[in-house]
């Protein structure tokens, strides 16, 4: 009993021991997480943009098609406001015509649609001018989650 010189180190020892290890688990715990966040951000960041692109493809389209008030594409919805964010789940699962096209972006996994949204706010009433419509264009990209961008377009016809 009178040689125990050692036991307070040996004691101090073992206490450091359960410190540095819970730090290291907790840091570990941490490091995983941030991880996680990081993909889950670039997952995001990726899908925003084909969305993105999608909708921009869609109004490059739409800029370059000559007579959208006699030839209107397939992927547009011709009824004004019939395209809302309430319903756009059913065409961009085919439920619905229009059918939505895919994106050159990338054939897999982005659509792009389209819907008039009627007379664009502010626009006169001649008759003999063709009128300012609003149109929104929708891109979607889904690939380990799902986006959805909506951009506005308008167009004289």
């Amino acid at each position: 009993m009178k040689s125990e010189d050692g036991y307070v180190a040996l004691f101090a020892a073992l206490v450091l021991l359960v410190l540095i290890s819970i730090i290291g688990i907790s840091a570990s715990r941490v490091a995983n997480t941030e991880i996680s966040m990081a993909r889950n951000e670039l997952i995001y960041q990726r899908n925003f943009f084909l969305a993105e692109g999608a909708a921009m493809e869609a109004a490059d389209r739409l800029a370059n098609t000559a007579d959208l008030k006699n030839n209107m594409p397939d992927w547009m919805e011709t009824a004004a406001g019939a395209l809302d964010y309430t319903n756009l789940r059913a065409y961009f699962s085919h439920a619905h015509a229009p059918v939505p096209q895919a994106s050159e972006l990338d054939v897999n996994r982005t659509l792009y649609v389209g819907g008039v949204d009627g007379t664009a706010p502010g626009e006169g009433l001649d008759p003999d001018r063709p009128k300012i419509r609003a149109i929104s264009v929708y891109g979607r990209c889904e690939w380990d989650g799902v986006s959805i961008i909506k951009i506005g377009y308008r167009t004289a016809y």
